[in-house]
């Protein structure tokens, strides 16, 4: 946090390279409030650090000097160096100081060298400070580069331990919940695509229903009704929201073992979310389709529509089912968040929403990086798909 945040920087001509080395934004604050007065950031510094420093000792003091102590501290957050002058005038005059005499001596002087260098108004023009590659910016790039994110500002844990076993059991409910939801999806709107039976008609508008509701208000309704005794002991099947939790000490493998029933809401969750969108995409798909001339002709020869279904609008549909599941994978990333949050799971969303909530900039930066990697890496892979499932794109190559 001593470096400046990137490769350059724009300030007035009052600064200096030094300026933007500084980590605590009290001292930025008050160096900048200092600088309208024309105030040469190289008369003054450290001049914020003597002043926060000043801690004279000695029984001989009276109760006014250490107020006037204190009081001094409380100036550095707001006020303009001309009143700061006269408090440490004041102090000088009014009391003696003994050993720490020398040092307020060399505060006031420096005050004083600030006031008679100060530039005049026209002087402040912005300019540009080059800081090389000694900045934050630079620094955090080879360490992602290198896959070191530093370490968390909560509990100095390495960031990449937190968010690797955080990741993997957000990954494990992605999978898991990709591997029920799209081909069951599929499935149902396939079906409903040749046949014309009522059944699939009303689980379409149950889903859709379920689909309707927010995923935070969804996943609390779940937990309200199946995890408290209030609505009677036959919906209470899992257990309070109180013991619901993982705890990766001995492993991301082993707390999924133990906490298995504990993933059977997040699970339906999901499932009502995001079944209802497969389905009716999955269903308009296959509808466009059959109004194509090769499904005509394949009529006309005496296909039945299961036989057309299968034999050809599958064929064709499948880039645009490869492009469904690739969004909805990506997007699962981000619809987690709320899930994990809520069903106090502890992976990738969850840790995310800590990072932000505590100000743990390393782990909110690596998981960003990660989770950006991931979606790219996804769709990278739904890019090369593409090639072994349009015949189209194989010439092209």
């Amino acid at each position: 946090l001593n470096q400046p945040l990137f490769y350059w920087s724009i300030g007035t001509r009052q600064w200096n390279s030094k300026y933007f080395e500084v980590a605590l934004d009290t001292e930025k604050e008050f160096y900048q409030r200092i600088a309208q007065g024309g105030i040469m950031y190289s008369d003054v510094f450290g001049l914020y650090e003597n002043m926060l420093g000043f801690e004279p000792k000695g029984d001989s003091l009276s109760g006014q000097a250490l107020k006037d102590v204190k009081t001094l501290k409380v100036l550095l957050l707001d006020a303009s160096l001309d009143v700061l002058e006269s408090h440490v005038a004041g102090m000088l005059t009014n009391f003696d100081w003994g050993n720490e005499e020398q040092q307020l001596n060399e505060i006031s002087q420096q005050i004083e060298v600030a006031k008679v260098n100060a530039k005049p108004i026209r002087s402040w023009l912005p300019k540009i400070y080059w800081h090389g590659s000694k900045n934050q910016f630079h620094t955090a790039l080879k360490q992602t580069v290198r896959g070191d994110f530093g370490v968390s500002l909560r509990d100095g844990r390495q960031v990449g331990e937190k968010i690797w076993q955080a990741f993997f059991l957000t990954l494990f409910l992605i999978v898991l919940a990709a591997i029920t939801i799209f081909p069951l999806g599929i499935w149902l709107g396939k079906r409903m695509s040749y046949l014309d039976r009522k059944w699939l008609i009303w689980i379409e508008r149950i889903l859709i229903f379920f689909a309707s509701i927010p995923v935070f208000w969804l996943a609390t309704l779940l937990l309200v009704y199946f995890t408290t005794p209030e609505y009677g002991e036959a919906f209470h099947i899992f257990s309070s929201i109180s013991s619901y939790g993982f705890r990766l000490d001995d492993g991301i493998f082993e707390a999924i073992v133990r906490n298995g029933k504990q993933l059977i809401l997040p699970m339906l969750c999901f499932l009502l979310s995001d079944l209802a969108i497969v389905m009716r995409q999955t269903h308009q798909l296959y509808k466009n389709e059959k109004g194509k001339p090769y499904i005509l002709i394949a009529r006309m020869k005496g296909l039945l529509a299961k036989e057309r279904s299968n034999k050809h609008i599958s064929l064709n549909a499948r880039p645009q089912l490869l492009t469904m599941i690739s969004s909805g994978v990506a997007s699962a990333f981000a619809g987690s968040l709320v899930i994990e949050y809520i069903f106090n799971i502890p992976g990738v969303g969850r840790l995310l929403l800590d990072s932000i909530r505590y100000g743990d900039r390393p782990v909110l930066i690596g998981i960003v990086i990660l989770l950006f990697l991931t979606s790219s890496l996804i769709f990278l892979l739904a890019d090369v798909l593409y090639r072994y499932f349009d015949p189209r794109l194989k010439q092209a190559i």
